[in-house]
């Protein structure tokens, strides 16, 4: 179910889950965004946790692959607060790193996590730049075979000017040119 979420935020979805309702957001933030120890280190931190080491850290996280490439999971609770706990993904991207992160209680992390790791896997790029458009719309069979006709139209018609206007003139005005007739 999709929420209005912060201003941060790309994406905020309420998940419900059992009982539970779990706040879902997606955050992008160029470079590494902070870093995984600082950002783990944050979300502990949320949940009344003493900050970690770096290497206790990465050893504590689940390595996975996605269609945008490797990225990690984190599982974050206090064992003295059951009403709250994090599943948190880091995916690295291209200058920029994305941050996926579930709030909900820790009995219903457990139902939902499953549904939580497929979404990050999911996460595919669409690439918006104006050569990827040009790219397919020009690789469009349709535009290839109106092409093919167009061209040999203009050979044909050309071929036949040749008799009236003479070689050099037909070619420079129907080969040479950028502007036909």
């Amino acid at each position: 179910i999709e929420s209005k979420g912060s201003n941060m935020r790309l994406a905020s979805y309420n998940i419900p889950s059992a009982n539970y309702m779990g706040d879902l957001s997606v955050t992008i933030l160029s470079g590494d965004g902070g870093g995984i120890k600082e950002n783990v280190n944050r979300w502990r931190g949320q949940l009344g946790l003493d900050p970690q080491n770096e290497e206790l850290i990465l050893n504590s996280s689940e390595k996975r692959k996605a269609y945008l490439g490797n990225y990690q999971v984190f599982r974050i609770f206090n064992d003295l607060n059951q009403d709250m706990a994090l599943i948190c993904a880091i995916i690295p991207l291209h200058g920029s790193t994305i941050f996926i992160k579930l709030n909900i209680a820790k009995i219903a992390l457990t139902s939902i996590e499953d549904e939580f790791l497929i979404f990050c896997d999911s996460f595919k790029l669409e690439k918006n730049d104006w050569k990827s458009k040009l790219k397919n719309k020009l690789s469009n069979p349709k535009i290839f075979i109106f092409t093919i006709i167009w061209m040999m139209i203009l050979v044909i018609i050309g071929t036949i000017s040749q008799k009236s206007l003479g070689l050099h003139e037909a070619q420079s005005r129907y080969f040479s040119s950028w502007i036909i007739w």
